[in-house]
């Protein structure tokens, strides 16, 4: 086996033509030079459509950024708005527990009293 692959390469290597410029050596230059500039003026003109679409991507970016902002924005007034209603919403409900807690307190000392006269009435 290993011989005939060695064989087959061989074989094959010599049947290959032998490779023949088809431009003389400073045609070939010539045609190279013009290549390469063509590649480069390409090039170019690719980075420069990179470089708008990055700008527009980036006004974009810019633009998504401040509508996200502008969204955050909205959201913190609204959660302050909430926060201030429920502040609010506790200091009513806190005074209102102050108010129980006095009126608690009140007739806890009125029930006191009662008892207190209720007794007195009896020792006498």
């Amino acid at each position: 086996r290993s011989r005939s692959a060695g064989r087959r390469s061989r074989s094959r290597s010599r049947s290959r033509p032998r490779h023949r410029p088809r431009w003389s050596s400073s045609e070939y230059s010539d045609r190279r030079s013009q290549q390469s500039f063509e590649t480069l003026q390409t090039l170019q003109e690719e980075n420069m459509q990179l470089m708008l679409a990055a700008m527009n991507d980036k006004d974009d970016v810019i633009e998504h950024l401040k509508s996200a902002n502008a969204r955050l924005e909205r959201e913190v007034r609204a959660a302050e708005a909430n926060l201030a209603h429920r502040d609010k919403d506790l200091t009513s409900k806190e005074d209102m527990i102050r108010s129980l807690q006095v009126t608690y307190d009140v007739v806890q000392d009125t029930c006191w009293r009662k008892d207190e006269a209720t007794a007195a009435l009896k020792r006498d």
